[in-house]
């Protein structure tokens, strides 16, 4: 089989938006009209179906995405890292890195680190001989080719759990920023952030939860500040609403230019004191941030060999439509038969688009009608957006000749009249 690159474009566009994701709509009847990006865009159209064995694994849209973190980390300047910062440690023998932060106000040289012997550690204003049981230098870390101007050292065990203070006894520049990372490995304490969704619209509110447990249980009274990191490295602190650890704000209409595929990322940053015990971490989720270009109706009508979709373009580009088509077994049950993805390059106004199918894996398929088209996803492949996506609960008929001989029925009107058999997939 012969791919052209408008066929591997799709195959890889697919492939890298197969993310965990409940129904992802518009929250504003306007869509925006943005110039294309300057780039060759294909306006060949592109349809691939590839068939789904019954024992691979799908993602399913009501799958959280989960991150855990042991750790936590701050920035600091060199003038506070000379009068000392202030660590809290619940994990004996815990490692703690420094790096040198490069912006574009502090230029760094590439052998620019801590010296981990220039670091002192006290607790109770008492200075802790052999404080440190491991020390890395800069050298060994650049030698494993990771974390660049940084240097690291473990608290021996001696040293236990509490409020610490380190200091650089060396002087560094006052307004040199640097990141302080103290991880600690096997910590009862996990701080457990949770979404449903890693792709979202301009001024779409996001929506996620923060906990931080001991031996996956909550504490309570945790607290939370919450950043966003632009994929040009600016972080700001957001503001958001804290109903029971479950945490929720609106990103913004606006969002400053960025190159085709670029990530947000969110932080977290957890407090809570489990009894004289002060907790911190940090977690961080990824996220694609996308401006509505486009966006399908509910009109949705399938036979065998394709589907149709109806869109409103605002933006020129090309935008791609895919789906999952699900057949009976012969216990009754909905199981998957293949994935299809088309791709049309499309101008501003009101589209139907055409997604295919491949027949032959209806026929060589065991899967037997009423067939169904589940996970309808509408992606922006010239701006490398997901825009939209079928809700978990919803399904399109597949007719048989039968029925397009009768005539085609919307999404809206097979919803209205109880003809969409909702089945969750088996996993």
């Amino acid at each position: 089989m012969t791919f052209t690159k408008a066929t591997i474009a799709l195959i890889v566009s697919a492939a890298m938006f197969n993310v965990s994701a409940t129904s992802l709509t518009p929250t504003s009847p306007m869509l925006v009209k943005i110039a294309e990006p300057a780039i060759q865009i294909e306006k060949q159209s592109v349809h691939f179906s590839q068939a789904i064995t019954p024992n691979r694994q799908l993602v399913n849209n009501n799958d959280q995405y989960t991150n855990v973190s042991d750790e936590y980390w701050m920035e600091v300047s060199g003038k506070q890292l000379n009068q000392g910062v202030a660590l809290h440690i619940s994990q004996p023998e815990a490692l703690i890195r420094l790096s040198a932060k490069q912006t574009s106000q502090q230029w760094l040289p590439d052998d620019h680190a801590i010296d981990p012997d220039d670091l002192s550690l006290t607790k109770n204003n008492t200075t802790i001989n052999k404080a440190f049981s491991q020390k890395v230098s800069r050298a060994q870390l650049a030698t494993a080719n990771i974390f660049p101007n940084s240097s690291a050292v473990k608290l021996s065990k001696a040293a236990g759990t509490g409020k610490f203070n380190i200091k650089v006894t060396k002087a560094l520049v006052p307004t040199q920023r640097y990141v302080v990372n103290v991880k600690e490995k096997g910590s009862p304490y996990q701080q457990v952030l949770a979404t449903q969704q890693q792709s979202y619209l301009a001024g779409q509110r996001i929506s996620f939860n923060a906990a931080v447990n001991k031996h996956n249980k909550p504490l309570i009274a945790s607290s939370h500040q919450a950043f966003i990191k632009a994929p040009t490295g600016n972080k700001q602190a957001i503001a958001f609403e804290n109903k029971d650890n479950h945490l929720s704000f609106e990103l913004p209409d606006y969002l400053p230019a960025t190159k085709p595929g670029e990530l947000y990322e969110l932080y977290i940053d957890s407090q809570v004191n489990d009894g004289t015990t002060v907790i911190n971490r940090t977690g961080k989720i990824a996220f694609a941030l996308a401006q509505p270009t486009a966006r399908m109706s509910a009109k949705v009508t399938a036979n065998q060999q394709q589907a149709t979709i109806s869109l409103e373009v605002a933006s020129n580009g090309r935008y791609e439509v895919s789906g999952i088509v699900y057949g009976i077994d012969k216990n009754n049950e909905y199981q998957p038969i293949m994935k299809s993805a088309s791709a049309h390059y499309l101008s501003a106004g009101e589209h139907d688009v055409a997604l295919n199918f491949d027949p032959q894996l209806f026929k060589r398929s065991s899967l037997k009608p009423p067939y169904q088209l589940r996970g309808i996803k509408l992606t922006d492949q010239s701006r490398m957006a997901v825009l939209q996506r079928q809700s978990a609960n919803e399904s399109v008929a597949i007719a048989d000749d039968k029925q397009r001989q009768g005539g085609a029925l919307s999404l809206l009107a097979l919803l209205g009249l109880g003809l969409i058999r909702l089945a969750k997939p088996k996993r």
